[in-house]
């Protein structure tokens, strides 16, 4: 891991975020309350942002908010739940 992103999830567990990290899943989901789901393949932590990086690549990360927004984190939270009893969260 990239110390950048070691530090990153530093910083979210200080402020109080659960993480949970689990082997085989590229997407990252970000989730607040039952407000906001941030989702998608995008390495927000250590992604070079510059197209002329040679290891730069076209991610993308959707934010959602609205009414059905808590549906949508019920059902993260719940494929978590599921990818841990398989024994892949490390």
């Amino acid at each position: 891991m990239k110390p950048r992103a070691e530090k990153g999830r530093e910083i979210l567990k200080e402020s109080g975020a659960e993480l949970i990290i689990a082997q085989g899943i590229h997407n990252k989901t970000l989730c607040v309350d039952d407000v906001y789901l941030a989702k998608g393949s995008f390495n927000w932590l250590s992604a070079p942002r510059n197209p002329s990086n040679k290891y730069f690549l076209h991610n993308v990360s959707l934010g959602y908010k609205g009414e059905k927004v808590a549906e949508f984190i019920r059902q993260v939270s719940s494929e978590m739940e599921y990818i841990a009893k398989l024994g892949m969260k490390t």
